[in-house]
């Protein structure tokens, strides 16, 4: 389970949430819509730009892969947010932004020698951490949000012995009102969002990869 940020916490040390959470989903009438989350529209083209993003900032990275672990997180996110809402727990954007500051002075070095930001540094750095994680450089700050009202979900309901209760964020996924575009996968119950066998992202793959810009 995910626990709270600290100021010397390195960015390969930060964790996200597994992706073994119960998401169902469908694919969305809405034209132009990569993903609907409760009501909420994820564009293709806001995808998309948030793929470009991170492409840039990992190089190497399968674009394909990128925009489904974008998704994915996105959805995740939402998840996290019905478990907080459940569990009476929230974060301030002042906290989220102290939280960010304090990652991002703890390898301001390592990004200069990089020559590359901080927040590219730790989109890098997670990406390429022994738990691969995918977030895009503009939903860096949502996802350390994210990873503190975790945190704090589990706090508030671990059980007698002090173990994290995985129960309220399986709750908060089966409660989610999840429709994906077919475009972008199926998803699984144990393995998230998977691609479809016909490939269905290589087309929009090979355009994101055509215009990607160095970080």
């Amino acid at each position: 389970m995910t626990r709270t940020l600290t100021p010397s916490l390195r960015p390969t040390a930060l964790l996200v949430l597994a992706g073994w959470l119960a998401l169902s989903g469908c694919g969305p009438t809405q034209l132009g819509a990569a993903a609907i989350i409760d009501g909420h529209t994820v564009t293709v083209r806001d995808l998309q730009r948030s793929t470009q993003g991170y492409l840039a900032a990992v190089p190497g990275s399968q674009p394909g892969e990128a925009q489904r672990g974008i998704l994915q997180q996105l959805i995740v996110l939402d998840v996290i947010d019905k478990a907080a809402a459940k569990a009476r727990v929230t974060v301030t954007a002042a906290e989220v932004t102290a939280q960010r500051d304090q990652v991002f002075a703890s390898i301001q070095t390592q990004a200069k020698a990089a020559q590359v930001s901080e927040r590219v540094f730790v989109v890098r750095a997670l990406a390429r951490s022994q738990q691969p994680t995918v977030v895009a450089p503009d939903i860096l700050d949502a996802w350390i949000r994210g990873q503190i009202l975790a945190s704090r979900v589990g706090s508030a309901t671990a059980g007698p012995s002090g173990a994290t209760s995985a129960a309220a964020f399986i709750a908060a996924a089966k409660a989610a009102h999840v429709k994906v575009n077919p475009r972008y996968g199926v998803w699984n119950p144990e393995k998230g969002l998977a691609p479809l066998v016909s490939g269905g992202l290589s087309k929009t793959a090979e355009e994101l990869a055509a215009g990607t810009a160095k970080p």
